[in-house]
């Protein structure tokens, strides 16, 4: 990942052509397979396996679900390890399409509201909470930024309102049944408690990289619940594999990246940091640390990193 991130960043200039039509091709085709997912209640399967998809119902074991009215929806995951990484992907997608789109009348321009109408459907099927406000209030403030034309501006809140609608009870259940009980909260919790239990213990160094589940049965001890996964914030996560000294380094790079970045660099990296205060696919998941490679290599090219690589 360091590699692919010298790469992207000493090639910058060439990537950003590239970034939104490739992110526009990608989230349309994850967008579809999404939406006939969520319709199915199942995987599509057939030749969708060979692009990444995996079996699973409603009925697989630990598949991500929620209570829709008293009654268990599959959550899409596309090709993704989660839907909430499918989210990530599509808002991320997001902000690069509509940072360097210019919306005029042409045949692009079509393709691009098109894949972003159908993105905005499918991060909405996810029903992941944190990715959605992010999304929603990362286009406004993009569209606002860039200085769309009020046509521009107008299709994109008839979008909101539309889906929003569309979808209305469904966002309103998930949004409002979050009680603080849930199985959900107590696993994060429990997850987080044990993090700085290690970090505590092991306070200069941590537990050392990757080795964090390793460790983590013996941070159980007297509790009902056991759930063997990262905690879901990369911070603490960080925190107790690199100790405090692996932290500091952590923050240090995002503060430095944040003072000399520009004002779309530090939206991107706000996201990031959004997204990674609640999860832990950016340093767990291969798919989520090619999103954070791309996403800091993006944010490094306007600072003094590029002329160092």
């Amino acid at each position: 990942m360091s590699a692919l991130f010298v790469f992207v960043l000493k090639n910058f200039g060439i990537f950003r052509n590239l970034i939104a039509p490739i992110f526009a091709i990608g989230i349309l085709f994850e967008s579809l397979l999404a939406i006939l997912q969520f319709l199915k209640q199942a995987s599509i399967n057939g030749i969708f396996y060979l692009f990444g998809e995996r079996f699973f119902s409603l009925n697989t074991p630990n598949i991500a679900a929620a209570s829709i009215n008293g009654e268990l929806i599959l959550r899409p995951y596309a090709t993704f390890s989660h839907p909430n990484v499918l989210a990530a992907y599509i808002l991320v997608g997001t902000f690069f399409i509509l940072r360097e789109v210019k919306f005029k009348r042409s045949a692009s321009s079509i393709f691009y509201f098109v894949c972003l109408l159908f993105g905005f459907i499918a991060i909405l099927l996810t029903l992941s909470r944190t990715p959605l406000i992010l999304y929603m209030t990362s286009v406004l403030f993009l569209v606002f930024y860039k200085k769309f034309s009020p046509k521009v501006l107008f299709s994109f809140l008839a979008g909101f309102v539309g889906a929003i609608l569309f979808f209305g009870q469904t966002l309103f259940d998930r949004f409002a049944n979050t009680p603080i009980l849930d199985e959900s909260f107590v696993e994060r919790l429990l997850l987080a408690k044990a993090a700085v239990k290690m970090l505590y213990d092991n306070l200069f160094l941590g537990v050392g990289l990757g080795s964090f589940l390793h460790e983590l049965p013996n941070y159980y001890t007297g509790h009902k619940y056991f759930f063997l996964q990262p905690v879901h914030n990369i911070f603490l996560l960080f925190g107790a594999e690199g100790g405090i000294i692996g932290l500091i380094l952590l923050i240090l790079i995002f503060v430095y990246l944040f003072t000399k970045t520009n004002l779309s660099g530090r939206a991107i990296l706000l996201i990031i940091l959004a997204l990674g205060f609640f999860d832990h696919y950016f340093l767990t998941l291969q798919q989520g640390q090619l999103l954070f490679v791309l996403s800091i290599a993006y944010v490094a090219s306007s600072t003094k990193i590029k002329r160092l690589v």
